[in-house]
């Protein structure tokens, strides 16, 4: 009979296609001739030293496995490689990975195992554990795969036809998870409580985490919190536990637990974003200076070009440093924090490629002027929003929306109207549901409600006004643009105007970053007295918006 398994099990190995991404030539060949062993054929086994020829080659090949090293000595790990694949699509479930390493600490081994790949081995490979994982692989990609299937047709089976699914499938544990996920994203909670009461499976991540999402439905935090500790007691490394635990702290307000669980968790990971994004906002709430500080110290040092958190915890921790630096009376502790968003970006800006460093830096200029704003010095914090923003002058159409939209309250604040409406004619474009009125929040206040909302963007029409009318608008913000550029054509047309005013705006233009067709017709204008109407900011037009 074991004979009879052992020839089954090498036929099927014969059948599969093999990548393995390792850069030790040495390491790759040893795996193809363990593979050879098992009963591959040598063209069914392609090897790639480079990361970049590793999407290549998946673009254009099926492959039934990859064998990642873990640590490639490269730009990516292993582990961001088989994210970029799967956030891409060049992979899915019916495509196993293992990774291999020589490491077997414990961030290494935790990280790796904290995405999708469930599979990880430790070199030197025996050659009978390899066969061992790729069988295992094999049979739990096509149990996965049936029972995705069967979700998709039997989306509001009963509980006991779930279980029926899941305890006959040969993996029990994964599928368990699979289907709590399933049923957790539909809101399925008297189908999943039902289900549960019926699992006869020990104890697991994805059950404790929903028993515990099911007592926060119900109220009852103590219990939940009791269960999760229970948990963890025995399963100390159980990264998503503790996720659970920390948010379940957080929602009954128990800030300093939740802290105390968001911090240990990342510690034990931190290139992951959204860990990072927990720990800094709890802190925050606790006001902690210094150890919001080592928190994005040690995500900028771990940062992964893959992450897709890292905008959304950049954006979340300028406004966690900008929450503390307001709550705090320290100049040094002040001092330290301005410091520590610099530092973050020139170690950031080295972990990234191409635009995102553009909108790192974008972010780093908007983080300023905030600050600023609350120091009371709005000439400085109005100069560093456009020069933010001026890098996406000539192609706010390649701009991330999120970006964009974090412009948008300090373009009210300071009433660059027209700019800020030509902001959110390009967020429509991709949003149609985007609604100006609900903005990203923000530590300084927004006079958009009260009785001066004549001038508001949503009310204020682009037509020529009076000169004491401009005036009257530059004394309400007497740092926008848009206002003293339109000042200065009425001068013109209504004869009329302060020859030392006219001369202070046109200075104070000077120094700005502005948008180039209202640079270009500043150049003009002093040319020719101001006659020329100006133009908009922005040359917005469907085929750009489209392009």
């Amino acid at each position: 009979m074991e004979s009879t398994l052992n020839k089954n099990s090498l036929r099927s190995i014969s059948n599969l296609q093999f990548l393995i991404v390792e850069d030790s030539t040495t390491s790759a060949m040893l795996i193809r001739q363990q593979l050879i062993s098992l009963g591959s054929d040598y063209d069914r086994i392609v090897i790639v030293e480079r990361y970049q020829d590793a999407v290549k080659i998946i673009e254009s090949h099926k492959f039934d496995i990859l064998i990642v090293d873990y640590h490639l000595e490269q730009y990516l790990t292993g582990y961001e490689l088989a994210m970029l694949l799967y956030r891409n699509r060049l992979i899915t479930d019916s495509c196993g990975v293992l990774f291999v390493s020589g490491d077997s600490s414990q961030e290494t081994v935790l990280t790796a195992l904290s995405g999708k790949v469930r599979h990880y081995i430790t070199k030197p490979i025996a050659t009978n554990n390899l066969k061992n994982k790729i069988l295992t692989i094999c049979s739990e990609n096509n149990a996965i795969a049936q029972f995705n299937h069967y979700l998709k047709s039997h989306s509001n089976a009963t509980a006991s036809l779930f279980l029926d699914q899941v305890t006959h499938s040969g993996h029990v544990i994964t599928l368990e998870s699979i289907l709590i996920d399933f049923l957790m994203s539909r809101e399925s909670w008297q189908i999943l409580q039902e289900y549960l009461n019926l699992s006869q499976t020990t104890m697991n991540t994805a059950k404790v985490c929903a028993l515990a999402h099911l007592d926060c439905i119900n109220n009852d935090w103590p219990e939940a919190i009791h269960r999760l500790h229970a948990f963890i007691d025995e399963n100390p490394l159980c990264q998503k536990a503790m996720d659970c635990l920390a948010m379940t702290y957080s929602e009954a307000n128990q800030t300093s637990n939740a802290q105390f669980w968001a911090m240990k968790v990342f510690e034990l990971t931190p290139s992951i974003g959204d860990r990072a994004l927990r720990a800094s906002q709890y802190t925050a709430q606790r006001r902690e200076a210094e150890k919001l500080i080592k928190i994005g110290s040690s995500y900028a040092n771990h940062l992964s070009v893959v992450d897709s958190h890292w905008f959304s915890f950049i954006t979340h921790h300028f406004y966690d440093v900008e929450y503390v630096y307001l709550n705090t009376q320290n100049i040094a502790a002040k001092t330290a924090l301005v410091n520590h968003v610099n530092t973050f970006v020139v170690i950031a800006s080295k972990k990234l490629l191409g635009k995102r460093v553009t909108s790192l830096h974008a972010l780093k200029q908007l983080f300023q002027c905030h600050i600023l704003i609350h120091e009371g010095n709005d000439e400085l914090a109005h100069k560093k929003l456009l020069a933010g923003l001026s890098p996406y002058y000539d192609e706010l159409f390649t701009c991330p929306t999120t970006l964009l939209t974090e412009f948008l309250p300090a373009l009210l604040y300071f009433g660059e109207l027209e700019i800020y409406r030509c902001l959110v004619a390009v967020i429509a474009t991709r949003n149609h549901s985007f609604n100006p009125h609900y903005l990203p929040k923000r530590l300084f206040r927004l006079e958009t409600d009260d009785e001066s909302q004549d001038f508001s963007p949503f009310s204020l029409e682009n037509t020529l006004l009076d000169v004491n009318e401009y005036q009257t608008m530059i004394k309400r913000h007497p740092h926008a643009s848009e206002s003293k550029i339109k000042y200065l054509h009425s001068t013109y047309v209504q004869q009329q105007g302060d020859r030392n005013t006219i001369v202070r705006y046109l200075t104070e233009l000077d120094t700005l970053d502005l948008p180039p067709l209202w640079q270009h017709w500043v150049i003009l204008a002093k040319q020719h007295k101001f006659s020329t109407p100006p133009p908009a900011p922005f040359i917005l037009t469907k085929e750009r918006s489209t392009s």
